[in-house]
This record gives structure tokens, C-alpha cells and sequence, in this order.
């Protein structure tokens, strides 16, 4: 199958789905220019001039403008409360000032965890300078979903929780993704009064991300949009992330503990590890630094045909940033962002000129290229808060690294059965 017949049938199918969410009666057919077009989009985003594409950088602003402008040249109107394409994200960066310092007391004794080897420190946007001392509470993996609860038993008010990397295997690929995050699992232990939060990698974790990744990209800057009083957006934030353990750390943190960390992880991989009191306190010292960050999202509209629904909008999202600059693997510190995500980008273009070049959409169609999803999905969060219309948002399909490595006949929609899109949106 050729490069172009693979284009064509990714395109159709991204149509596609617009079409059973009703946005759309028909859809054209991408022409034969289609597999030039998007390599054309895809090379230029993915150029070194362009820097990776971090959010907030000026490779970044020449990909946003890149994106603008094709999409006037298409005939898509702005769709920024401005009335350009560009959604302003207030943003601050963080990142850690130093390597900080992790001590642990027990039985009159204290241990300093070694940065690089046991740590890499974690970080405050909240505040420039963090110390606790606290008692440590071990929570299995952190997670409280339906059917799990890793803080039963457990009174963590006051204290440090410490939680595994990842999340348990029972719940669902999807759930688990959230459930693993830090931010989730930070929620949860803010929701019960804890002062601070710690990741154990498990070895699995650390097996497919190495230690010396975290070691080497420690100062890599964080990020999170400022509201209307130009306050960081932190949930989870009074329980601050504290640090990263290494598996050989963990062998400290856990010493003298009712199980030790290979056991602990042992029983994490056949159905849960149960929470405990850890015998060490710890004592953490945190220097962040901050920055104003400021980027954007681009957004563009088509409006709908249908009296009725065209007051009904569907979002078709793709992120535009990428990793920018970081430290060199093999001599080369440009993170280009190809497949991640300028394939998306390039290929919403393309799904825009369908729509645009065709019959028009019965619903209105957003085209959303959000900043900052490498950074912890930041532009999109801040869309979702702060939508650039008025109308009811019904669906989002997002599009995200699309493979073009194997022939492919089916798109699968993984979520599916936990969507509220059905034939009453066609």
C-alpha cells in the first residue's frame, strides 16, 4: 500500500468520525495532492530552524503562525475571542533551582538520600522555597477509582505520602493513564490532608524509562496556565511533588519497614501492595524557580450549515508543541516532533481542507492546534475552561501521532464504550 493510499484512508477515517458525530452529512475525499501536502506540513514543523517546538519559545510562535496562516489561506475563520487565531495561555514555568535535599530520620539516625542516584528533586510552582518534615505513609500505588482505595485504613493528614510509580494492572489501559498520573494521584492525597508527595519507580517502571533520563533532564521547566488573578493552576497543589526515588532509593526509604520494597513490588504485580506506616521521617528541602510563560493555542471555525445544530460545535484537536531543547543524545539536542505531533497537525490541516474545500458541516467544526500538551496537557485544559465559543461543545476528536509505519484497513475508537456520542448525534 503506497504512502499516499495510507494518508487518504487515515484523512477519510479522521473525517469519518466527524461524520457519526454529526458534524457533517458527507465528506469529500481527499485528492492525490493529499500525501504532498501533509509532508510539506510535516517537514516544515519538524525542522531543526523551529527548535523542537517548546511551548513558549519563538520555534514554537513560528509553528503557531505557520498553522494561522494556513488555515486562512483555506478560508477558516478565526476562532479567538480577539478575533484572530490565537487563544492567549497565560502560562508560568518551574523548574528545580538545585538538586535540593532529601534526609531521612530513624531511630535517632539520619540517612541523606544522593541526588542523581537515589533523587531527582521535585518542584513547587506554588512556592519558590518548600521545607517539610513529616512522617511517611506508603499508599500502594496512590490510586482511589471505583472499586479501589489505597488510603483505606490509612491517616496520612499531616504526613508525606509515598506511592509507586504507575498504577495497578486490574483497571483499564484508558484509566489507567489517568490513574497513573501525578497530578491524579497528588489530587487524592491533597483531598486527606497530605503535606507532601513521593514516587517510588517501580522496576518496571524504571526498566522502560531509565533513572539517568530523569537524572539528565532534572531542570527541564514544568509548566501550568495562571487564572484571570494570575494564580498558578495547581490542583493537588498544597500537597506538593517532592521527588522522585530511584529503585535502589527505595531500598532506603523502606528499610526497617513492616515489608521491604521488593516485597512491597512483588505484591504490587499480582493485584496491589496494602498501605503502611514507614518508620523514617524525611526532611525535604525544595527551591523552585519560576518564570512567566507565555503561548497560545490557534483556532480556527467553520461554521455549520444546519439551522439548528450548526449552534452545536465539534472540536478537532491536535497538539502543536513538542519537547524543544534538551540535553544531547548522540550529539543531537533538537527534539523534531515529527510523528509527535506534527503528523497530527498536518493531518488536521488536511481534514480542514476537506471540510472547507466540501459540502458544509451540519454542526460548526473547531480546529484547535492547543500549546503546551507536552508540559501536562496545559493548552487543552485551558480551552476546556475556557472555551473560545459560547455554543455547547458535544464532542472532541483529537488526533495525536498517527502511525503510517503498517498498512491498516480499521480505525479502532479505544473509549468508545465510556462516550456518550450515538446515533441521536448523527
Amino acid at each position: 500500500m503506497s504512502l499516499s493510499t495510507k494518508l487518504a484512508r487515515m484523512i477519510v477515517s479522521a473525517a469519518a468520525v466527524s461524520v457519526i458525530a454529526g458534524s457533517a452529512s458527507a465528506a469529500p475525499a481527499p485528492d492525490g495532492r493529499s500525501a504532498e501536502r501533509i509532508k510539506a506540513h510535516v517537514t516544515f514543523l519538524a525542522d531543526g530552524l523551529l527548535q523542537g517546538r517548546e511551548a513558549g519559545s519563538p520555534g514554537f510562535d513560528i509553528a503557531a503562525a505557520y498553522v494561522a496562516s494556513q488555515l486562512a489561506q483555506l478560508g477558516v475563520k478565526p476562532g479567538a475571542a480577539d478575533g484572530s487565531y490565537f487563544q492567549p495561555v497565560p502560562m508560568m514555568g518551574f523548574r528545580a533551582a538545585d538538586q535540593g535535599k532529601l534526609v531521612l530520620s530513624h531511630a535517632g539516625k539520619t540517612t541523606a538520600l544522593v541526588f542523581g542516584e537515589d533523587y531527582v528533586p521535585g518542584r513547587d510552582p506554588r512556592a519558590n522555597a518548600t521545607h517539610v518534615n513529616a512522617p511517611m505513609v506508603f499508599v500502594g500505588f496512590g490510586v482511589v477509582a471505583d472499586g479501589l482505595d489505597a488510603y483505606a485504613g490509612l491517616d496520612v493528614k499531616g504526613k508525606i505520602v509515598v506511592a509507586l510509580s504507575g498504577a495497578p494492572a486490574s483497571l483499564q489501559t484508558e484509566e489507567r493513564a489517568y490513574y497513573a498520573s501525578g497530578r491524579t494521584k497528588r489530587q487524592a492525597a491533597e483531598a486527606r490532608g497530605a503535606v507532601g508527595f513521593i514516587t517510588v519507580n517501580t522496576p518496571a517502571d524504571q526498566a522502560r524509562r531509565p533513572f539517568d533520563g530523569s537524572v539528565r533532564n532534572w531542570q527541564n521547566w514544568g509548566m501550568t496556565w495562571r487564572d484571570a488573578s494570575g494564580q498558578p493552576h495547581t490542583p493537588g497543589g498544597s500537597t506538593p511533588d517532592l521527588g522522585t526515588i530511584s529503585v535502589d532509593g527505595a531500598a532506603k526509604l523502606f528499610a526497617g519497614a513492616p515489608s521491604s520494597f521488593a516485597e512491597v513490588v512483588k505484591a504490587a504485580e499480582v493485584g496491589g501492595a496494602q498501605g503502611f506506616v514507614l518508620p523514617s521521617t524525611i526532611d525535604v528541602t525544595l527551591n523552585t524557580e519560576t518564570k512567566d510563560v507565555e503561548s497560545a493555542n490557534v483556532v480556527g471555525v467553520i461554521e455549520g450549515s444546519d439551522p439548528k445544530l450548526k449552534n452545536e460545535v465539534i472540536v478537532l484537536s491536535a497538539h502543536l508543541d513538542h519537547v524543544g531543547v534538551t540535553a544531547p543524545v548522540k550529539g543531537d539536542s533538537i527534539n523534531n516532533g515529527a510523528l509527535d505531533n506534527a503528523s497530527g497537525v498536518a493531518t488536521t490541516l488536511e481534514v480542514a481542507r476537506a471540510f472547507a474545500e466540501g459540502k458544509p458541516p451540519r454542526r460548526t467544526l473547531i480546529f484547535l492546534l492547543n500549546t503546551a500538551e507536552e508540559k501536562g496537557l496545559i493548552g487543552s485544559d485551558y480551552f476546556a475552561r475556557n472555551p473560545t465559543t459560547t455554543r455547547p461543545i458535544v464532542a472532541n476528536v483529537n488526533l495525536d501521532m498517527p502511525v503510517l509505519t503498517y498498512d491498516f484497513t480499521d480505525v479502532v475508537a479505544f473509549g468508545a464504550e465510556r462516550s456518550t456520542l450515538g446515533p441521536e448525534r448523527h
